[in-house]
This record gives structure tokens, C-alpha cells and sequence, in this order.
């Protein structure tokens, strides 16, 4: 197996990428330059750092100046892995360099000798103080310098001090100095304040402009999807009406030339034409709701509100389920009805047609999804201008994160995928649309178990009615009904 050679340079520049490149850097915006500036500063401040301290500790060290050659050492050692750990915060970074800069600088002004390069490190302090942690910042450091060439001309020039060093710089040079680096410094923080202003104020644009972008990306990705989902609702709408409008079709077309047949009996051809009304009326059912869905949607759907007694409606509803659970042989359904209020003559000022559409689309779903157990609708109610209705079952219940489109047009959904049910997607949907034409809201509440719960609310405005002598029918064929009909008070 052939061993790889590694090239030394390019170890280096990887390891100094990783360390202190911008690919490291996480931030956004200005910070993402002062971060990058900072970056190729720390770099540039450890090679010359380390050839300072090669040079510096070793003439110390030599002159047998070993104080300072510890107090380079120690500075030496804290500076480098600040610079280097990615792990160190930029703030303490920024600031370790600061002081270091100035620190270094007021230390060599002090000494006669090292005035220029004492004033270049003051500088530099500045110009960094600004770039990298803002305008106060760099105020800061404006005063301090000042203050620092304050100190050390007091220092040189004041002849307190025995032990100082005798300037070979006349005072008047020194103060001329002074002001010329003062205002060179208040020349700096205004342009760099400037700049960064304007720099600040263009990256925060683009910024700007990159949410907008990215939202409106968002926004056609969801437009898109949205989009898709539609057509795939369209397209099972239209295979869903096809199945739909041929299965009663076919069944009245078959059951009709079925009964002009001379051989079959007359109890044969009541069974015959029970059956093609009962599919006449689930096509002419079919077709009502596609035109209401229609009217709906294009704003031409009208609700007629006037006086309607509640309870008989609700009875009527009651009638027609007991006896398609009975026609279709459902025994192991039971249906319930319960009343919310006792008064027998209870008249509502509301548009009952639509009421009643609400409650058949939810107890025939609840019907549909249901194979044993219960089904039971009624209302109470919960304010005194708020009625409650519910429609309440076993059935097979709703797939999980469901709730949410359930009462979209075209959208089916059970927890059988084995079983096709009938339906074309929009009993819901329908359901919701007159809720909210009523002025109420509807809600889905899913059992832990197993089966559902539809609520809906409307305006509760009782109209006072002369009484009417009214009865719940009963009809000796379905006689049992009233077992099952349960009134709660």
C-alpha cells in the first residue's frame, strides 16, 4: 500500500484556516466583517508576536532582565491561545488585544527612546477599538491615549520623578506631538465611524432583501405545494365523481329495466323501486351539495333566517338515520338523541335548512366511519347567546395530524386504507362553510381511543311562538326508535 506524502505548507494553511479563517466565523452581518478583520489580524499578531518575543525575551533574558523577560512571557503565553481557541469569545478576544495593544504602548512611552513605536501601538489600538467593537469603544481609547501621553510627559518632563530617563525631546515638541496625535486620532474615529456607519447601513439592506427573498422563496414553496395538493384533490375528486354518479346511475338504469320484467313478483318490484329511489335521492343529494359548494365559493350562497322549531327538526333528522341504520342492517349501531333545553316549544330564529345540512353531513359521516357501538348528536347550551351542537360516535376515529385538513374541500381521510368509502370530499367542508355563514365556528375533537366528536356553535335568538301541540312521531314499524332516543334535561 503506498504511504501519502503530506505536504507541510498546505497542513499550515489548513490549520490556519480552520483557526483563524472566515470559514470558522458563524456571525451575520457587520459582525461577520469585524469578526473576518479580526481574524486576519490575529494572524498576522501571532507570526509577528512570536518574533517579537524570540527577539525581546531573548535580550532580556540575556541582560539578565529577567522581571520584564517574565512579564513577556506571561503576556506571550495568555495572548497566543487566545488568539488561536475558537472556544474563547470574540468579545474577550477583542478586548485581551485592546488592552495588550495599549498596554505595550503606554509602557514604551515612558521610555524616550520608543516614543514612535509607543504612539504607532496607541494608534492601533484606536483604529481597532473602533472597527471591532464600535464608536464608543474607540471614544474610549481616544481618551485613555490621551490620557497616556499626559502621564508619561508629566514623567519625563515634570523632574518629580529621579528615576526617569532625561527626554532627548524638547517639551514644546513633545506637546506639539501630542495635539498632532490627538486630532489624528479624532480624524479616525469620525471616518471609520463613518464608514462603518454606511457599511452597517448596507449590509443591513442586504440583509433585508435576502428575508424578503427568502420568504418569498417560502412562500412559492408553499404556493407550489399547495398547487400540487389541489390537482391531486381534483384529480380524486373527478375519479371519486365518476365512481359517485355511476354507482346510483347504474343501479337505477339496472333496477328500472329489472321491473318491466313480466316474470317477477309484485313485492319484487316494491323492493325495486325503494331501491331506485333511495339512489335517485343520493344522486339528487350528490348534486345538491356540488351546487351549494359552488355557490359558496363564488359568494352567491344565501342564508334565510327565520323561525323554526328546533326540536321537531332534530326529531326529523333522528327519523331519517334510524331508519337508513335500519335499512341497512347496522344493528350494532345504537342512535342517540339528547335536548339541552326542556321546552318542548322551542323556536330558534335561525335559517333551519342549513342547520339540519350541518347535522345530516356530520351523522352521516359519523354513520360511514361507525361499525359498532353508539352514535349519539344533540346541543346544549353554554352561554346565554351561544348554542353548542355535537354529533358524537365510535367509529374508526381520524388519522393523526388530520384535524387540520379535514375540512378541506376534496380532502378524505380514515384510518382504513384497505377500505374505499364513498364520498367526494366536500360533506366537511359544506358543513364548516354554513357554521360560518350561521355566525359560529365548528371544531373536531379526537377520543384517545377510538371514535370522534364534531361541535359547533351558533348564535342562540329565541323566538317566543304560540304554543303548538307538537309531538315526536311514532310510527308502529319503527316504534323501537323511542328506546333509543334519550332526552337529557
Amino acid at each position: 500500500m503506498p504511504i501519502l506524502k503530506t505536504n507541510p505548507t498546505r497542513v499550515i494553511k489548513i490549520l490556519i484556516k480552520r483557526q483563524l479563517g472566515p470559514s470558522s466565523i458563524n456571525s451575520e452581518g457587520i459582525n461577520y466583517w469585524r469578526e473576518r478583520i479580526f481574524h486576519y489580524f490575529a494572524i498576522l499578531t501571532v507570526v509577528l508576536g512570536t518574533i517579537a518575543y524570540i527577539c525581546l525575551g531573548g535580550h532580556f533574558f540575556i541582560a539578565d532582565k529577567f522581571l520584564l523577560f517574565a512579564i513577556i512571557s506571561l503576556h506571550f503565553i495568555i495572548t497566543l491561545p487566545t488568539l488561536l481557541l475558537q472556544q474563547i469569545d470574540f468579545k474577550y478576544k477583542t478586548g485581551w488585544i485592546l488592552f495588550t495593544l495599549f498596554s505595550a504602548g503606554t509602557a514604551l512611552l515612558f521610555n524616550p527612546v520608543t516614543l514612535a513605536p509607543a504612539l504607532i501601538l496607541l494608534f492601533c489600538s484606536t483604529i481597532l477599538a473602533i472597527t471591532l467593537s464600535g464608536a464608543t469603544t474607540g471614544g474610549v481609547y481616544v481618551i485613555l491615549n490621551i490620557t497616556a501621553l499626559i502621564s508619561a510627559g508629566i514623567y519625563l518632563y515634570s523632574n518629580i520623578f529621579k528615576e526617569a530617563v532625561s527626554p532627548h525631546l524638547s517639551l514644546q515638541t513633545y506637546i506639539n506631538i501630542s495635539l498632532l496625535f490627538f486630532i489624528l486620532n479624532i480624524l479616525a474615529l469620525t471616518t471609520l465611524i463613518s464608514l462603518i456607519n454606511g457599511l452597517t447601513f448596507s449590509v443591513k439592506k442586504g440583509m433585508r432583501y435576502q428575508k424578503i427573498l427568502r420568504k418569498e422563496q417560502e412562500h412559492l414553496l408553499i404556493a407550489r405545494k399547495k398547487a400540487e395538493e389541489s390537482d391531486r384533490l381534483k384529480t380524486s375528486f373527478l375519479a371519486n365523481m365518476s365512481h359517485e354518479i355511476r354507482t346510483p346511475m347504474n343501479a337505477i338504469i339496472g333496477f328500472s329495466n329489472l321491473i318491466s320484467n313480466k316474470n317477477i313478483s309484485e313485492d319484487e318490484k316494491k323492493s325495486f323501486i325503494s331501491l331506485i329511489k333511495t339512489n335517485a335521492n343520493s344522486l339528487m343529494s350528490l348534486v345538491e351539495d356540488i351546487l351549494d359548494i359552488s355557490k359558496m365559493e363564488s359568494g352567491q350562497f344565501e342564508i334565510n333566517y327565520k323561525p323554526s322549531h328546533l326540536h321537531k327538526a332534530l326529531d326529523e333528522l333522528y327519523d331519517y338515520f334510524y331508519q337508513k341504520i335500519e335499512t341497512t342492517k347496522q344493528n350494532n349501531i345504537n342512535l342517540y338523541l339528547k335536548r339541552g333545553i326542556s321546552n318542548e316549544n322551542l323556536h330558534l330564529l335561525t335559517d333551519i335548512e342549513s342547520l339540519k345540512k350541518i347535522l345530516f353531513n356530520l351523522i352521516d359521516n359519523s354513520i360511514k366511519f361507525t361499525y359498532e357501538g353508539y352514535i349519539e348528536f344533540g346541543y346544549i347550551q353554554k352561554r346565554e347567546d351561544i348554542i353548542e351542537f355535537y354529533v358524537k360516535d365510535t367509529g374508526i376515529g381520524i388519522p393523526k395530524d388530520s384535524e387540520e385538513h379535514i375540512f378541506e374541500r376534496f380532502y378524505k381521510c380514515s384510518n382504513n386504507e384497505s377500505k374505499l368509502y364513498e364520498g367526494i370530499g366536500i360533506g366537511l367542508t359544506i358543513a364548516r362553510n354554513l357554521v360560518e355563514y350561521l355566525g359560529g365556528k365548528i371544531s373536531v375533537e379526537k377520543a384517545s381511543t377510538k371514535g370522534t366528536t364534531f361541535k359547533f356553535t351558533i348564535p342562540f335568538h329565541q323566538v317566543a311562538i304560540k304554543q303548538t301541540a307538537y309531538t315526536p312521531s311514532i310510527d308502529v314499524n319503527v316504534s323501537q326508535r323511542i328506546y333509543h332516543k334519550v332526552y337529557t334535561y
